[in-house]
């Protein structure tokens, strides 16, 4: 079975709604998850929690251009 990758753009805004995507993407078995955001937003506790395996940092010139 191949692996599912999904990448997650966010500014980091909306704590609640975040964990809740994040968790919603593990039960449903994704592989790999890539977070694309500025580079003050601190997801350590989600990769710690298994929930994240990647950050990108946002480059300041939108999300779209960052991922």
């Amino acid at each position: 079975m191949k692996e599912v990758g999904v990448v997650v753009p966010t500014l980091g805004t909306r704590g609640e709604y975040f964990a809740t995507c994040l968790q919603s993407l593990k039960d449903s078995n994704v592989g790999h998850v890539c977070v694309v955001c500025p580079s003050h937003v601190d997801v350590s506790k989600f990769i710690e929690d298994g929930l994240v395996h990647q950050k990108v940092d946002d480059p300041g010139k939108g999300l779209a251009s960052a991922i």
